[in-house]
């Protein structure tokens, strides 16, 4: 805020000092509600077709037909100015002027004027650059009959506003979310919900303008209106081909037809378009600005089962049942592509010559795919779960992070006495894991040698716990161009394509002398050698979690770890190789070689995690079917053994990486007694159930929590549990357990839950 000054030392009045309090008040509540979850983070779809409820959507719209939705209040105030050219002109101002600072460079009056704020940040900064055509921008305008689209360089919001005022272009913006708050929660959430990746464009219209032809999308569309007004019209698919795997192009305007729907769009308005529906749209005298959400690219039974056949015909060494059926491992016939194709079909003397040809290589095809439909039919675990893991790990490895709003604070680091929750739902996936070939070390080949030794084959499973909370938000849905691959072979010629500055590789930024360059990798390839070193360092002396670290408390951590003795069987296996810990930046810096550029590459096609040993997973699955509602205690975790010191570790692992909260041992939860069956249960009995509920409180002997019901020997793995920790004495235990059951017993309610806190 811009404070007026004053000479002499004169103090601010009363008036102006209140006023600058109570707008700080305000800014604040404005923060607090910006990220406080709401309709959009939790049930994203509903939030755009209602009042339509989504069992009825999904019943008679969804991959069927059109719906308009008008504006309710709820939405015309989310969409409402969301975005429009201000917007636009905005963040290109503030990328172009954030790159300029970035590379030490004088702004100009733009940067003097302009401030890095809100969600154009540094890291955005670097990894975009400036808006480029293109890449991020489009300009396009379709005029009587013909659409063309308008090239250029740097997209800066002079040139921006030239070509929508003066040359009546239609300005496209890939993927807003990248830079909109608003739209990051939305197509987050969305992302979460549906399963798949969704993806968003924004389009500002001239007056009366239209930007693209009649065409059909192969996505499922959401059009949101934000400014202006526009008017669609919407027309059958094209020769009956419904939800099409493909766009179809510019199509002729006197193939439609008569429109099936014809709608003015306004602020708040939202249109749902099945892929395959045909639709054009014009804006009105105001102009138009608005949204499209796609999704369900490429997310068909057809995809599924093109998968499937890749993932079987991967399959080696292990079921019969997770393998291409023997019909389609056959090989082809000898010549068989001198046979069929383009060519041959010119070749044969008709249309009914071609297809007795072509007909019993055909049916050799067709019984192939039926025994695997057979085999799908008698083994559908086995073979459909490996091909929907592969699809998975592609989702999350290319999907939006959630926004700060939409995942709970961590919380300290967790105790025995505490509690964790998983973060959010759909976020983390549990996968099998296969080591790489040389991907341990000698003394790692080692252990697992041991471990083989002492419990057989139990060790040599692994899963690996892999999330998109590591992802970038400002990469999304932003394919890499393949000049960026040539730009990694030769340095020299990579100013050409990339932004200067923004990728890392020496010369990029700006500097005129290759000598201070290669000065620059020595010393960063001395840094890495004397991180390396300094991590094993510290290795040899302490067990650490195998994956990529992201925990804040690394050397909190060490410390314990130091005091812990001997290393818990979670650590066991590193399979990610040594120094993964230095290149935890995802890539984004690019490397000082060819090799490392392939390692970073190699780094960011790959969810990062830590890696256990299989008997693991029942644990890992219970803590992901937590909540903060129903959080699981530290004490409880199900790892081999129920050793205590192994049950805070995995805590701590899952802590650091991201993956659960922490709750609060006071914060927890009792559960409730269960409600007896039938008329309320008499006095007499109530006392008896009282006094047993007091002696099996005095056996579990916790430190002041209330923990969940459990079994005898969960209750005996606690008490011991209480007294390596040394928390308090048995008696002083009991004394509470029995306050805890007069409690129970005279009705008093229950503790609050603990509530859910965004960032």
């Amino acid at each position: 805020m811009t404070k007026r000054k004053l000479s002499g030392g004169e103090p601010a009045p009363a008036k102006e000092s209140e006023a600058a309090e109570a707008q700080e008040q305000e800014e604040q509540e404005e923060q607090e509600e910006e990220f406080a979850p709401g309709p959009i983070d939790i049930n994203p779809l509903q939030f755009l077709i209602a009042p339509t409820d989504l069992s009825k959507f999904s019943s008679e719209f969804w991959e069927k037909k059109p719906l308009h939705i008008p504006a309710d209040e709820e939405r015309k105030g989310f969409f409402d100015g969301l975005f429009n050219f201000d917007e636009l002109a905005r963040t290109s101002d503030a990328l172009e002027a954030g790159v300029l600072l970035l590379m030490d460079q004088d702004p100009g009056p733009k940067g003097d004027a302009l401030s890095l704020e809100d969600d154009v940040n540094d890291q955005m900064c670097r990894e975009i650059g400036p808006l480029m055509f293109g890449r991020d921008v489009v300009a396009m305008r379709y005029i009587d009959g013909k659409r063309e689209t308008i090239s250029g360089d740097f997209a800066d919001s002079d040139t921006l506003r030239s070509l929508h005022e003066s040359a009546g272009a239609t300005l496209q913006l890939h993927q807003p979310q990248r830079f909109i708050n608003g739209l990051w929660r939305l197509v987050a959430a969305l992302e979460t919900q549906v399963g798949c990746l969704v993806g968003c464009n924004a389009y500002i219209t001239p007056k009366n303008g239209q930007g693209l032809a009649p065409h059909h999308d192969d996505v499922e569309l959401f059009v949101c209106q934000t400014q202006g007004s526009k008017q669609w019209r919407l027309y059958k698919p094209v020769d009956g081909f419904e939800l099409p795997s493909k766009c179809s192009g510019d199509l002729p305007q006197e193939g439609l037809g008569e429109p099936l729907l014809e709608v003015m769009m306004k602020p708040g308005d939202v249109l749902y378009i099945p892929r395959g529906t045909v639709h054009q749209a014009e804006a009105q005298e105001e102009g138009s600005c608005h949204l499209t959400i796609s999704t369900f690219q490429q997310w068909t039974w057809g995809s599924l089962a093109g998968q499937l056949i890749k993932t079987a015909s991967a399959s080696q060494g292990g079921s019969p049942a997770c393998a291409l059926p023997l019909e389609l491992r056959k090989g082809l016939p000898l010549g068989f592509v001198f046979k069929h194709g383009f060519q041959a079909e010119l070749q044969a003397t008709d249309a009914a010559a071609a297809a007795a040809a072509a007909r019993p290589d055909a049916a050799s095809l067709a019984s192939g795919l039926r025994a695997l439909a057979d085999q799908l039919d008698k083994a559908p675990v086995e073979l459909l779960t490996s091909a929907v893991d592969d699809l998975s790990l592609d989702f999350l490895l290319h999907r939006i992070p959630p926004h700060p709003c939409q995942v709970p604070d961590q919380g300290e680091e967790p105790t025995l006495d505490d509690a964790i929750a998983c973060r959010g739902k759909n976020l983390f996936r549990l996968v099998p894991f296969e080591a790489p070939e040389g991907g341990m070390s000698d003394d790692e080949e080692e252990d697992e040698e041991d471990d083989e030794e002492e419990e057989g084959d139990k060790k040599t499973a692994l899963v690996k716990l892999v999330t998109c909370l590591g992802n970038s938000r400002f990469k999304h849905m932003i394919s890499t161009d393949k000049d960026d691959e040539e730009d990694e072979e030769d340095d020299e010629e990579h100013d050409q394509d990339h932004a200067h500055g923004m990728c890392g590789i020496p010369g990029c930024d700006g500097s005129d002398s290759d000598d201070e360059g290669e000065e620059e990798d020595e010393e960063e390839e001395e840094a890495k050698d004397d991180k390396k070193v300094d991590k094993k360092a510290a290795e040899e002396e302490k067990p650490v979690a195998k994956g990529k670290k992201g925990g804040k408390k690394a050397d909190e951590e060490e410390g314990k770890e130091e005091e812990g003795g001997d290393e818990p069987e979670i650590m066991e296996v590193d399979v990610e190789g040594e120094g993964d810990d230095d290149d935890d930046d995802e890539g984004e810096d690019g490397g000082d070689s060819d090799s490392e550029e392939e390692e970073d590459e190699e780094d960011e096609e790959e969810l990062q995690g830590p890696i256990f040993p299989a008997i693991f997973a029942p644990a890992l699955l219970e803590v992901l079917s937590s909540s903060l509602e129903r959080p699981l205690p530290v004490k409880k975790l199900k790892v081999p053994g129920g050793d205590p010191e192994e049950q805070l570790r995995l805590a701590l692992i899952l802590h650091e990486y991201g993956f659960v909260s922490t709750v609060p041992a006071d914060k927890v939860v009792a559960e409730p007694s269960p409600e007896p069956k039938g008329k309320a249960k008499g006095k007499g009995k109530a006392k008896e159930e009282a006094k047993e509920e007091v002696k099996k409180e005095e056996v579990k002997v916790e430190s002041g929590k209330k923990g969940k019901k459990g079994g005898k020997e969960e209750v005996k793995e606690a008490a011991k549990e209480g007294e390596k920790g040394g928390k308090g004495g048995k008696a002083k235990e009991a004394a509470a357990a029995k306050e805890e059951a007069k409690e129970k017993v005279g009705g008093s309610p229950p503790a609050k839950k603990a509530k859910k806190g965004g960032k």
